[in-house]
Formats: C-alpha cells, sequence, structure tokens
C-alpha cells in the first residue's frame, strides 16, 4: 500500500496521460474497497460455518500472497496488470480478515484474544519496517523497488502457515491450547 502508488506513477503508468492515470489509480484503489463492502456481509454468514471459513482463509491468503508476488513481475508500462493484481490482492486481504477475526474466537482464550490478535497483527508490521529499511539501505530502488511485492507476499503466506495448519479447535478447547506470549 505505500510503495504500490509511487510504482504506479513512475512505473507502470508511466505511459498514460495524467488524467487517465489518475481515473486507473483511483479505480484501483476503489473497486475492492466497494466489492468488499457489498460482499462483507455474505462473507460475515459463511464465516460462521466452521471448517468453510478455514477454507475460506487458505484460498484468500493463498490468491493474496500469490497476486502480491506476481506484481514483481509485471513489466514496466503494465498498468493494467499491476492494477488487476493489486486489486485481487486488496480483495483477498480484506476477505482473509473477516474470516481471520471470525476465527480468532475459536483459537483463543476469551481473555487472550486481543494479545494473540495483535501478535499477529505486529507481524505484519515487522514486514513493512523490514521492507522500510531495505529501502533506507537503498535494497530496494528504481525497478528493483517492485521486488518488494514478492517479500511481501512470501511474508504473508508464510505467517499464516501456523494458523492454517493448526489443527481445528474450538472455545471450549481452547484453555488446552498452548499460547504463549
Amino acid at each position: 500500500a505505500l510503495v504500490w502508488p509511487q510504482m504506479f506513477h513512475h512505473y507502470w503508468g508511466t505511459n498514460l496521460s495524467p488524467q487517465f492515470e489518475s481515473i486507473a489509480f483511483k479505480l484501483t484503489q476503489a473497486v475492492p474497497c466497494f466489492m468488499i463492502f457489498f460482499a462483507a456481509p455474505f462473507l460475515g454468514q459463511l464465516a460462521m460455518r466452521g471448517k468453510f471459513r478455514r477454507r475460506a482463509l487458505r484460498w484468500s491468503v493463498l490468491l493474496g500472497g500469490l497476486c502480491t508476488i506476481g506484481m514483481g513481475w509485471v513489466p514496466e508500462g503494465h498498468w493494467l496488470s499491476s492494477a488487476v493484481l493489486y486489486s485481487l490482492a486488496g480483495i483477498a486481504f480484506f476477505a482473509a480478515s473477516t474470516f481471520y477475526d471470525s476465527m480468532i474466537v475459536d483459537y483463543a482464550p476469551a481473555g487472550k484474544r486481543h494479545q494473540l490478535s495483535s501478535m499477529a497483527f505486529a507481524s505484519g508490521f515487522v514486514a513493512g519496517v523490514v521492507i522500510l529499511i531495505g529501502l533506507a539501505l537503498g535494497l530496494f530502488s528504481g525497478p528493483m523497488l517492485r521486488w518488494i511485492y514478492p517479500a511481501a507476499g512470501a511474508w504473508w503466506i508464510l505467517f499464516s502457515l501456523p494458523l492454517l495448519s493448526a489443527p481445528d479447535r474450538r472455545v471450549e478447547d481452547a484453555e488446552t491450547f498452548s499460547f504463549s506470549v
């Protein structure tokens, strides 16, 4: 989210007129939000169906991670490919958040939910800090900037593996779930 606007303007959308670039950029930002806005109530209902939400979370993470990784291979000037991948990754992220939020009540004791969720959220921020340090050190500059996306997508998938591979548990079993902070 931090790098994509700059990449769109300076790398993928270099051949676009300023007016068309502005419209394409804003639509790429807005379409996933509108789609999730209308789909969220249905996704929320589906998230209440036990094993479906785990599969849906897996697919959302996989789709979002792969689309994010794929943006590293979009060549310069291919704004539409970049916009489609970015939009799909955004939709997958918001959908995954819905399924994740519905699962947290089954995977953590009531008094530890905020702590567990905060730790998971913080791990995503760590990735952002690592990437920003890489930017500051010049590891990602010019055309190399696009390699941030494979790093971010791989991080997303990697840090989702513990939850996605954990055995099914319910709130009643949550006290036996090993939880240490």
